[in-house]
């Protein structure tokens, strides 16, 4: 691994249902992050395996921009529910 690194580099979208090449991301040796959308058939497996390979793992949480009456032209709502 680096020991100074200068960019992140996060691999997106693990966690569904299509399971092409996760293995093969998870045998690259570079620093790197993923990220895990919650509430997937397969979040816990990849969170797991991710952590157990090295790696740093970050949840995706979903979020929208509305036209709110907070004031504020537009908001960012965080909208997740954990099960």
């Amino acid at each position: 691994m680096v020991d100074d690194p200068k960019i992140a580099i996060v691999i997106d979208d693990f966690g569904g249902a299509d399971t092409t090449g996760v293995k093969e991301m998870f045998s690259i040796n570079c620093p790197m992050t993923f990220a895990v959308m919650p509430n997937l058939p397969h979040s816990e497996e990849h969170a797991s395996e991710a952590v157990a390979a090295g790696y740093q793992v970050i949840y995706i949480c979903r979020s929208h921009v509305y036209q709110g009456a907070t004031g504020w032209r537009y908001s960012l709502v965080m909208g997740i529910t954990l099960q």
